[in-house]
């Protein structure tokens, strides 16, 4: 009897909802309380609209458990809302986010916003994202038909990221502030951007061939060899890895993450240098404790926005953890002999989704989702929630 109400008490003190919910479900869950009518919100406080790279990147979470209605209204939004030369918005929905970041309330109605908030620099990303958030859901919906509908507007965004080479070299330039890490005054050729540019190209070659125009899937094709070529002979450093950027041929060697897992995985880095680049992370110790840097070593302060300084989160995207490239670490360890290592990262990984029951925005080094004076952590977070449920699935699968 003792034993039994000891049992009982022990459950009161654990709130069921989280206890049930393993690292998959509640990932899965927390996509979906982010679905609205016309796709995916980044988040469900200060980032509750629809921004390009989290709400595209979420949508392979969304296609990996079969919730296709969802991607399609997500694309479908960003498409509607082209502009005339080309561009997608890199964001719709409410036009200050400054003030929403400050906790005001504010009622204004939801519009396409194509610059960024600092600097109103153009993002590029966004229309290499849509190309290929585009492609993973015809590939696995199997929607040609969409395919078809929207490849004119696919052209024009790849056309206009082609009025981007500045230099004439095949990579796209861009201004301050205008990549993902947006805290960064990162300028020029961004290695992030520019992997990013030929896996659209790529996305092409698929989509021209759904569509049945061989012709132009073999230009695409070309054309993405040529940008492929330039990004190893441009960003490769001796030391092993792509360099960060490139602005007036200075190569700027911190190592960025996210570009280089992504050069990775999406068939930039070939098998030597991808070994290379993990090998890297390991010598210098980015995986420690919890989760991976997002660089190293830290950004100088002249190149911190001052924005980010003033709010205490200057480390926003140098030394802070995102579980959405976490997850991308362990699909490039898994995927280049490092299997043992991938899935003790992937048990980390989980073992702190389930401690803390939500998917979180931006984590301290020792997991704890951040929280300091003027900033808290979003949650839940769509890009994280939806890159980790296609990541559990495809790691899943192998």
């Amino acid at each position: 009897m003792q034993k039994l109400i000891l049992a009982l008490f022990v459950l009161l003190l654990v709130p069921i909802s989280v206890a049930e919910l393993d690292a998959e479900a509640i990932a899965q869950r927390d996509l979906r309380s982010l679905y609205r009518d016309d796709g995916i919100y980044a988040g469900a406080n200060q980032f509750s609209d629809y921004w390009a790279r989290d709400s595209l990147f979420a949508t392979f979470g969304s296609n990996a458990i079969g919730d296709y209605h969802i991607s399609r209204s997500q694309l479908n939004l960003f498409i509607e809302h082209q502009n005339e030369v080309g561009q997608y918005p890199m964001r719709f929905g409410d036009y200050d986010i400054t003030l929403k970041l400050l906790g005001l309330d504010i009622s204004q109605s939801q519009r396409p916003r194509y610059e960024q908030d600092k600097l109103f620099s153009n993002p590029r990303d966004q229309n290499c994202l849509l190309i290929i958030a585009a492609e993973d859901y015809v590939v696995k919906s199997k929607d040609v038909q969409f395919a078809r509908d929207n490849f004119a507007s696919f052209e024009k965004a790849i056309f206009w990221l082609a009025n981007k080479d500045d230099m004439n070299n095949f990579l796209i330039n861009e201004g301050d502030y205008a990549g993902w890490t947006d805290s960064v005054k990162k300028n020029g050729e961004v290695l992030y951007t520019n992997v990013c540019y030929y896996r659209a190209l790529k996305s092409m070659v698929t989509l021209s061939r759904a569509v049945g125009n061989e012709p132009e899937a073999q230009v695409y094709d070309l054309w993405s060899q040529l940008v492929h070529k330039q990004i190893n002979e441009k960003f490769w450093l001796e030391q092993g890895y792509y360099a960060d950027w490139v602005s007036d041929n200075t190569k700027y060697t911190y190592f960025s993450t996210d570009g280089n897992l992504l050069a990775i995985l999406w068939g930039v880095a070939d098998e030597e240098k991808a070994k290379s680049i993990l090998m890297h992370m390991e010598a210098e110790k980015l995986h420690r404790s919890f989760g991976v840097k997002t660089a190293h070593p830290q950004y100088k302060t002249s190149l911190i926005s001052p924005i980010n300084m003033l709010a205490g989160i200057s480390d926003y995207h140098t030394d802070i953890r995102w579980l959405w490239i976490s997850c991308l670490y362990t699909k490039a360890l898994n995927e280049n002999g490092f299997e043992l290592r991938a899935q003790s990262e992937l048990k980390d990984i989980k073992s702190n989704i389930e401690k803390y029951g939500e998917v979180y925005e931006v984590y301290e080094s020792d997991g704890s989702p951040v929280n300091r004076f003027f900033y808290k952590s979003e949650h839940p977070f769509a890009w994280s929630s939806g890159v980790c449920t296609w990541v559990f699935r495809e790691l899943k699968d192998d």
